[in-house]
């Protein structure tokens, strides 16, 4: 089934789950506690901008390091969300005057620091349109689709882990993991993809010859190759260095990107095996693997997948880049869908006669709405 998602931001909107099972609803109205704490909190309410690029502008506007602006989870860019958020030693006044398009801070009192993980998931309202079918026809097939699945869908890590424009990530991870922090830089700045305009794959390439060039060419939006590639003109090969001028977050997401990338293909070959269990986990490989007592039936498809790749557990414990190596995890192989529902199915009125459906439902924590998605259209 042909469609069109997130043709503007309110076609994709995430609603945070606090732990304790609330929606963080888009408008709602937050009063301020007034509780004593390091911590000042708030809801973030953003559109069109990922929580990363949100916490940089607030800390800008602040004066402070990003570093200080801390939330439970990342929010996707091209959506309208609402978040927690903590700012470290900022006092209520301050935030106050923060005054900045698309971001709206409603504060809501003091406490401890909202760290990543500290949600139990989100609630999604997503609009697919340009739908050739009738309205009632896609309601039912969609319908018949969810009841299929038995509320269950394979928890595939969706395109946004990997990056949808350009997808380095786990390329750079896999790098850093086999000690060529080198070709991670180089790919990272660059690597060109279809997908990218004509004068961007231009610089990339101009990057490989000319570093200085590349630098005064790349638009001011680039922050993240302007900053690796300044600092490789200030200190020559130190490629480590440059990479730590990537936020930390992002400097960790590169490693966690590629175990993503191994976690899928091991869930793919399950998936073609037809073995499916919902209480079964797959190992998010990290430097502990070795260390495992019982063998799960993954196993036997994650060790293959890392011998194909020439990757081994141990290679997670990086010396040269200890912040971030990775112990490991593990990720269900299959999640449940809460509350699902159709809203509305009828015309779309930004598709001339075309139709749309709106659907809404709750994820845990880590899910992936596309993936869902792609499953309820059969695609």
């Amino acid at each position: 089934m042909d469609y069109v998602l997130k043709h503007i931001p309110e076609d994709f909107v995430v609603e945070e789950i606090t732990p304790d099972s609330k929606v963080l609803k888009i408008g709602e109205e937050y009063s301020y506690s007034g509780k004593e704490g390091k911590f000042l909190h708030a809801v973030l309410e953003k559109r069109n901008i990922d929580t990363m690029q949100a916490a940089q502008k607030i800390a800008r506007a602040l004066g402070v390091r990003p570093e200080r602006i801390t939330y439970a989870g990342v929010k996707d860019k091209q959506a309208v969300s609402a978040q927690r958020v903590s700012f470290y030693r900022i006092e209520k006044e301050a935030a106050e005057k923060i005054d900045i398009p698309n971001i709206k801070i409603s504060l809501t009192g003091r406490g401890d620091k909202i760290a990543l993980g500290l949600l139990w998931g989100n609630r999604f309202t997503i609009t697919l349109r340009n739908l050739a079918k009738s309205s009632e026809l896609i309601r039912n097939e969609i319908e018949s689709r969810a009841k299929k699945m038995n509320n269950y869908f394979p928890n595939y890590f969706g395109p946004q882990r990997f990056g949808t424009t350009r997808p380095v990530s786990a390329l750079c991870g896999k790098l850093i993991l086999q000690g060529n922090f080198k070709e991670s830089v180089e790919t990272y700045i660059c690597k060109t993809f279809d997908s990218e305009p004509k004068d961007i794959k231009k610089i990339r390439r101009t990057a490989k010859k000319d570093m200085n060039k590349a630098l005064s060419l790349f638009p001011g939006k680039y922050a993240y190759e302007r900053a690796m590639l300044a600092h490789l003109i200030a200190y020559p090969n130190d490629y480590i260095g440059a990479l730590k001028r990537l936020p930390p977050g992002l400097q960790k997401m590169l490693i966690h990107a590629y175990q993503s990338h191994i976690f899928n293909e091991a869930l793919k070959s399950m998936e073609k095996d037809s073995l499916f269990d919902p209480a079964l986990e797959i190992p998010l490989v990290g430097y502990s693997y070795t260390a495992r007592i019982f063998e799960t039936p993954a196993d036997k498809y994650i060790k293959r997948i890392l011998k194909k790749e020439k990757i081994k557990p141990k290679d997670f414990n990086i010396k040269e880049f200890p912040e971030i190596s990775s112990e490991g995890n593990s990720r269900k192989a299959f999640e449940k869908i809460h509350d699902f529902e159709i809203i509305k199915a009828e015309e779309d009125e930004l598709f001339k006669g075309k139709h749309k459906v709106v659907v809404r439902f709750s994820l845990p924590k880590g899910c992936y709405a596309t993936v869902l998605l792609h499953r309820l259209l059969d695609l």
